[in-house]
C-alpha cells in the first residue's frame, strides 16, 4: 500500500492534463441494444399488437437490481456536480449514482488527484489520463481489467471490436484495458481563412500554393484593403501563440512537420529532416517582409477577436465553429467575409490539412480495485454506448436540452441563443469526458451555415492527412523518452524563434542545430518511438 501510494502521488505531480478538443479530431459505429420489433409475418391481430406492445416497452438499461451509490473522481472543467441533470436521469435509467469526490471549492484537478492518493483510498471510479491509468498504477494493482468483465459491456466490446484502432490504443502493454476512453466524432476540425472581401476588392482570387499565397498576403500587407489609408493589415495572424505549434500549418507548404510522423514504415522526426530547414528558411523571410503577424508569439489568444474586429487581420488558421461565427457577429466591418478556402498545395501538389479530430482523448475511466460492486460499474459504463445513453450524454435531457424533431434530437432554442451554448450544455452535464462517443451532430447544431459549409469542403474532398498514431509505451520508454523529448522540444522552440524573428541564421544554424539534437538524443527517441510504432502496426496487423 505504501509503495502504491507513493506511486499514486509522484504521477500526481507529474500529470499534464490537457483541456478537452479541439482539438478538439472519423465515424465510429454506433453499437445499439438488441430490441424487439413487430413480426411483418404475424397476421394474427392479437399477436401483431401483443409485439407492437413488446416492442414500445422502454429498454431495460438497470445496471444493479438494487440502488447503488458510487463515488466519482471527475474535474475537466468544473469539479462533478451531484445535481448534474444527465447523470439523474442516468440514475434513474440503470439505478446507479454518483457522487463527487472532489470538493466543489477545489481549483486544480491535479491538486485534487494528489489529494485522492493522499488519502490512500481512490474514488470508486476515477476519470482522468488513461495513459496514467492503465499505466504503472494499473500494474500496481489500483485499477481493474476491464477486458475481464466486458461480458457485462456488449456494447462496448461490440465498439472495440469494430474499430481495432481504438482497441489497440486502449490495451496496455500487458495486453489489458484498464480504462473506457472519450471517444471524439467527425474529422474536420480546423481550417484555413481568410478575408474574401479583401480578395474581392484587390481583384485576387484564393490562394491555391505557397507562391500565391504569399503574393496574396502582400498585396493585403501592401494595398490598403481596410481602406483606412493606413498600413496597418496584418496579413497572417494566428492566435495559437505556442512556439511549438504556431507555423505547423504554413510549415506543411514546404513538407516540413512540427512533430512525429511515419514514412514508409519509418518513424521520423520533423525538425531533424531537411524539410524543415526549407520551411524555416521560408518563414522567416515571410516574417522580414511584414507578411506574418510580427506578434505572433505574444499576441495570445484575443489575437483573432481584436483583429478581425479592428478590420485588420486578413488571414488565419483555425477552428470551423468559432472562427465562422464572425461573419454573423454584431460589430463587425462592413462587408466582412471571412471565408473557408482550401489548403493551399504543399511544395509537390498535395493538397492536404494538418489537422484532423484525434479519435482518442487523453480521458476516460476506469474501475478503482476497491470498487464495491465492479460488474455493476461495468453495465454502467456500456449504457453510454447504448443508443440511449449516447444521446443523454451528447444532447441532455429530453424536454430540459432538446426535443426529438423526425427522430432525431434538436437542441431547444434557449440552449442556443441564451449565452454561450456550450456553456448552457455543460451545466445539464452534457459532453462530459467519461467514456462515451461523442456524436458529432451534438457540434454540428452550434455551428453557423458558414462553418457547416466549411466542414462540408474539407469532408467532401477529404483533405485530411496522415496521423501519426497514439502509441503505447513501456514504463522505461515512457520515463526515458519523456526525458528526451523535453530537452529536445525546448531546444526546437527556442531555435525556431530565433530562425524567424531573425536573431540566427537559418541556412548557417540549420547544421549546430541538427547536431544540438543529436547530443540531446535524437536517435535514442527515434529508436523508441520506432519500436512503440512496430508494435503497434503488429497489434493492428492481429
Amino acid at each position: 500500500m505504501k509503495r502504491l501510494l507513493s506511486l499514486l502521488l509522484t504521477l500526481a505531480l507529474l500529470a499534464t492534463v490537457t483541456a478537452c478538443t479541439k482539438q478538439e479530431e472519423k465515424k465510429q459505429d454506433d453499437p445499439k441494444p438488441a430490441v424487439e420489433g413487430t413480426d411483418k409475418k404475424e397476421t394474427s391481430e392479437a399477436k401483431e399488437g401483443e409485439k407492437k406492445e413488446e416492442a414500445a416497452e422502454p429498454a431495460n438499461f438497470l445496471a444493479s437490481e438494487k440502488p447503488l451509490e458510487l463515488s466519482i473522481f471527475y474535474f475537466l472543467h468544473e469539479p462533478y456536480k451531484d445535481d448534474n441533470a444527465v447523470m439523474k436521469k442516468a440514475a434513474e435509467l440503470t439505478n446507479i449514482s454518483l457522487t463527487g469526490y472532489v470538493s466543489q471549492s477545489s481549483s486544480s484537478n491535479k491538486e485534487a488527484f494528489t489529494l485522492m492518493a493522499a488519502s490512500g483510498k481512490l474514488a470508486d471510479i476515477v476519470c482522468w489520463d488513461n495513459s496514467q491509468i492503465r499505466g504503472e498504477l494499473a500494474q500496481q494493482g489500483a485499477f481493474l481489467a476491464l477486458d475481464e468483465l466486458m461480458e457485462y459491456a456488449p456494447h462496448i466490446k461490440a465498439f472495440l471490436d469494430a474499430n481495432p484502432a481504438i482497441k489497440n490504443h486502449v490495451t496496455a502493454t500487458d495486453g489489458h484495458i484498464y480504462s473506457i476512453p472519450y471517444i471524439p466524432d467527425g474529422d474536420a476540425a480546423q481550417g484555413w481563412y481568410i478575408r474574401k472581401d479583401w480578395l474581392d476588392k484587390l481583384g485576387l482570387k484564393e490562394p491555391t500554393n505557397a507562391q500565391e499565397l504569399h503574393d496574396v498576403l502582400l498585396a493585403f500587407k501592401e494595398k490598403d484593403p481596410n481602406g483606412n489609408g493606413k498600413a496597418d493589415e496584418i496579413p497572417y495572424f494566428n492566435r495559437d501563440g505556442s512556439p511549438k505549434t504556431v507555423f505547423a500549418d504554413f510549415a506543411q507548404l514546404w513538407g516540413a512537420k512540427e512533430m512525429w510522423y511515419e514514412e514508409d514504415g519509418k518513424v521520423k522526426y520533423g525538425p531533424y529532416e531537411p524539410a524543415y530547414k526549407e520551411a524555416y528558411k521560408n518563414l522567416a523571410q515571410w516574417y522580414k517582409e511584414g507578411l506574418i503577424d510580427q506578434e505572433i508569439y505574444t499576441r495570445g489568444k484575443t489575437a483573432r477577436d481584436v483583429l478581425l474586429k479592428e478590420n485588420l487581420g486578413g488571414m488565419t488558421h483555425d477552428w470551423f465553429a468559432s472562427t465562422s461565427k464572425y461573419n454573423s457577429n454584431e460589430g463587425m466591418p462592413e462587408g466582412f467575409n471571412f471565408a473557408v478556402i482550401a489548403p493551399p498545395a504543399d511544395k509537390d501538389g498535395k493538397v492536404y490539412e494538418r489537422t484532423v479530430r484525434s479519435k482518442l482523448h487523453w480521458c476516460g475511466w476506469g474501475i478503482a480495485a476497491s470498487n464495491p460492486d465492479p460488474v455493476a460499474t461495468m453495465k454502467y459504463f456500456d449504457f453510454f454506448f447504448t443508443e440511449e445513453g449516447r444521446r443523454l450524454s451528447n444532447f441532455g435531457v429530453e424536454g430540459e436540452t432538446y426535443t426529438m424533431v423526425d427522430g432525431k434530437p434538436v437542441f431547444k432554442e434557449e440552449i442556443l441563443t441564451n449565452g454561450d451554448p456550450v456553456v448552457n450544455l455543460r451545466g445539464f452535464g452534457c459532453q462530459m469526458t467519461i467514456g462515451v462517443q461523442q456524436d458529432f451532430e451534438y457540434e454540428k447544431q452550434l455551428m453557423n451555415k458558414d462553418a457547416l459549409a466549411g466542414v462540408q469542403m474539407y469532408v467532401d474532398n477529404n483533405y485530411f492527412g496522415p496521423q501519426f498514431p497514439t502509441l503505447q509505451y513501456t514504463e522505461e520508454e515512457n520515463a526515458r523518452l519523456s526525458e528526451l523529448m523535453t530537452a529536445i522540444d525546448t531546444l526546437k522552440v527556442e531555435t525556431a524563434q530565433k530562425w524567424v524573428l531573425g536573431s540566427e541564421d537559418v541556412e548557417s544554424g540549420y547544421e549546430a542545430f541538427k547536431s544540438a539534437l543529436e547530443k540531446f538524443g535524437m536517435e535514442e527517441a527515434i529508436q523508441i518511438q520506432q519500436a512503440a510504432y512496430d508494435r503497434y502496426m503488429a497489434n493492428m496487423a492481429k
